[in-house]
């Protein structure tokens, strides 16, 4: 929406709000739904996050047009992802795996989408990365982690 008068600039249309899935064997209708969590200059970092049997999925679109430059989709449904963070080019979020299990933080090349790095953590995250003095800061439910 263009802020000076209103008007609609674009329209980018997603994956419907619910769909049928199977939840511990029985057919419901599951959300999804999709978030705008970060922008860094002429580029919106997004999630389209699901509480159904598929993944969530991490993209990025471009603030002018809002086509999808890049997108990651986790490797199963299992797992989630925090709000990102960006820093620079570089564009980082956590990823939480079932109860109990370790999770993680990547680190993505914010202009194509090429995955960094991937850090392992020892434990479940809390809530989301902070940036801070060109370090950043994410909660684990036992511990609090700095990474440089």
């Amino acid at each position: 929406m263009d802020v000076a008068d209103g008007s609609l600039q674009w329209d980018r249309r997603f994956e419907p709000a619910t769909v049928d899935c199977r939840t511990s064997g029985e057919k419901r209708q599951c959300a999804r739904w999709f978030t705008v969590d970060a922008v860094a200059g002429g580029t919106l970092v997004a999630a389209v996050r699901r509480y159904d049997d598929e993944p969530d999925s991490l993209l990025t679109l471009d603030a002018r047009d809002g086509s999808v430059q890049w997108r990651d989709t986790l490797a199963d449904a299992g797992m989630s992802l925090t709000k990102p963070v960006v820093a620079g080019q570089v564009l980082y979020v956590g990823v939480d795996r079932e109860e109990g299990a370790a999770s993680e933080l990547r680190r993505y090349d914010l202009r194509d989408g090429t995955r960094v790095s991937t850090t392992p953590l020892s434990g479940s995250l809390a809530g989301d990365p902070v940036v801070a003095e060109e370090r950043i800061l994410l909660p684990l439910r036992t511990a609090l982690v700095c990474l440089a």
